[in-house]
Formats: C-alpha cells, sequence, structure tokens
C-alpha cells in the first residue's frame, strides 16, 4: 500500500484498512462528485493488491463496454493479447472468476481487490449489466474470503439509488461505503504543501479555498510561484480557465435532472440564513413528495448543501445551507460576469 502518497483522508484509510484485515470478502462503493479522487485513492491505497481494473466508457454501447472489459483482463492477465470478448455481463464476470480461481491469482497473499470504476457508465441500456454483477458478489466473491469488490462512481443520484439503497439484488449486499468529500481546509495546506507551494500562507491558502475548496483536481492546476489573486484569476477568469465552465459540467456529471438540482443551489445561494424545507421547495417550485426528497438527499450526500436545526428547534424547522465553496464563489462571482 502506497499510503504515504494520500493527503489526509484519515477516516477513509481506516476503512481500507479494515477491509484488508477482516477474514471475509468485503463489497465497497465509494461515491463523490467529479474529480474529487475516488480513483486515486483506491489506486494508491490497494496498490499491488488490485487483482483486475477496469473502467467504465463514457456513452459507449454494451459491445464496446464488453471490448474494453476484455482489453482490461488480457492486461491482468499479461499474455499480451486480450481474451475473447464476451457476448454478455454474465459471460464476463465468469471469465473474470476463472481468473481469480486460477492457480496464479491462489498464490497471491492478501486479499484480492477488484476495482470497477465508473459503475454508472457500465451500466448501459439493456445490458443486465447490474444482475450480472449481483450473481458474481452473490454466487463468487460472497462465498470467498479473500476478495475485496470496490465499485466507484461520479454519478452520485445513480451510486445512492443503484448501488448504495438499492433495493434489488444488492439490497444489503453492501458490507461498506465511503463517500468522499473535498479536502478540509488543513488537508488544503497539507495538498499544497506536499506540491512545494511552501511560498503560500495561511490567508493565501484560505482565499484559495474559498474560491474553488478542497477539490484536489482543482487545486492541482495552481502554478507555483503566483498569489492567491494570480491563480483564481488563472483558474477562473481568463478566458481559457479550465474551471471557466465547471459549474455546469459538475452538476450535469452527477445528477440526472441537474437544472433541479443547480435551481436548488442557487436558491439557497441567496441566503445566508438557510431555507427550511417548505421555504426552499416553495422558493424553487418544487411540490413536496418523493423526487424533492431525493433531489435534496443527492445534494447533501454529495456534500453541496446541509440541513442544521437551530438549538431549542425541531427536526421539521432544520435550515438547509449551501456549503460547497465552489458553487458559491461561481454563482457570486463567475456567473454575473457571464463567465459560464
Amino acid at each position: 500500500m502506497a499510503e504515504n502518497n494520500i493527503i489526509g483522508r484519515l477516516p477513509q484509510k481506516r476503512i481500507l484498512q479494515q477491509t484488508m484485515n477482516t477474514g471475509e470478502s468485503e463489497f465497497i462503493a465509494i461515491y463523490g462528485r467529479r474529480r474529487i479522487g475516488k480513483t486515486f485513492l483506491i489506486r494508491e491505497f490497494f496498490e499491488k493488491n488490485i487483482r483486475f481494473e477496469m473502467i467504465g466508457i463514457y456513452e459507449a454501447t454494451l459491445n464496446e463496454q464488453l471490448e474494453n472489459f476484455a482489453e482490461s483482463l488480457g492486461k491482468f492477465i499479461g499474455v499480451g493479447i486480450a481474451p475473447k470478448v464476451p457476448k454478455t455481463w454474465r459471460e464476463a464476470f465468469q471469465q473474470l472468476e476463472n481468473f481469480i480461481s486460477s492457480t496464479d491469482s491462489k498464490k497471491s497473499k492478501g486479499k484480492q481487490v477488484i476495482f470497477l470504476d465508473e459503475l454508472p457508465w457500465l451500466n448501459t441500456p439493456r445490458s443486465k449489466f447490474m444482475p450480472a454483477l449481483q450473481h458474481f458478489w452473490n454466487s463468487f466473491c460472497s462465498k470467498r474470503k479473500d476478495i475485496i469488490l470496490v465499485v466507484c462512481g461520479s454519478a452520485a443520484s445513480w451510486m445512492i439509488q443503484h448501488v448504495v439503497r438499492s433495493k434489488g439484488g444488492l439490497h444489503n449486499r453492501l458490507t461498506r461505503q465511503i463517500r468522499l468529500l473535498p479536502f478540509t481546509i488543513a488537508e488544503t495546506k497539507q495538498y499544497l504543501q506536499s506540491r512545494k507551494m511552501k511560498s503560500l500562507d495561511n490567508y493565501s491558502i484560505l482565499q484559495i479555498y474559498m474560491a474553488m475548496g478542497g477539490v484536489p483536481y482543482y487545486l492541482s492546476k495552481i502554478e507555483k510561484g503566483k498569489s492567491a489573486a494570480q491563480i483564481i484569476d488563472a483558474l477562473c477568469f481568463a478566458d481559457s480557465a479550465p474551471l471557466r465552465h465547471e459549474y455546469e459540467q459538475l452538476y450535469r456529471s452527477l445528477f440526472v435532472k441537474s437544472d433541479q438540482h443547480m435551481k436548488i443551489v442557487e436558491t439557497l445561494s441567496k441566503t445566508r440564513k438557510g431555507l427550511t424545507r417548505n421555504e426552499l421547495l416553495d422558493k424553487v417550485g418544487l411540490k413536496s413528495g418523493g423526487t424533492a426528497t431525493q433531489i435534496i438527499e443527492e445534494l447533501t450526500e454529495s456534500g453541496f448543501i446541509e440541513a442544521r436545526t437551530p438549538f431549542g428547534k425541531k427536526a421539521n424547522d432544520a435550515l438547509y445551507r449551501l456549503i460547497d465553496e465552489f458553487s458559491l464563489f461561481h454563482l457570486y462571482w463567475i456567473k454575473p460576469l457571464g463567465k459560464t
């Protein structure tokens, strides 16, 4: 494990370490907004224990995803030639079972990690991917003691509905889940110092954090030798600024009905005190019910908003507030300038 390369993430590393120490197979779901470091965390922590990894292809067909699977499996088998492209996901997972059960795999020490990244992209329409995954865990992985199956996805709404709170074949099958949120201010400082940006003092780091939050990908774009003002201008306001169009892309990548999510976020950005659920739904024109509950839950689980109950009040009086720094900065400073 290359834990030394992972900045912060102490609670998450404890969870991952626990999966290595148990005497049974583990099924982990990790989710969070895009560019938050999910893939990096899994690859760095498990490192040499990964027996198989594949990344879903965005908007690819079933055949393209299965070809991707065969190519990925071929790399881990190490023969230099991709195995036969499976016709179905059931056949694909059978190939994976055969590989894991092979003599070479049995000689491996400790847990064997199977990492399926960008799971929502693998679940193409009518592909029957989820039933095949469910069968793979229930009939193979769970019967062994040495498998860690990790599924990961940036589409928070999909991960929550179909994996974390699945009512189908994966119901109560997860052994652990990780909701990965942005760095704290302390972790952000640690990250920037690890990139040799020691010239940035605490006030500069705070300014940067208030503009883009603790999203590792955003922080990785910072150039050495610049002041906080120069950094924010280069990343958010310049003609070629990498975060200039990030706001809408971010929400559209996470949520199916992103317009409604953004409407709630933009409404909450206009109040510091926060709004009760009824006040919020009234302002955005949403009826109270399952859809509204799901949208609010998805925004909360993804770390964009939070609900806090004022002292002496009841749970129904909880106030919802926008807490995502990048969204706040965009709505206050970038959007008014037409930089979207």
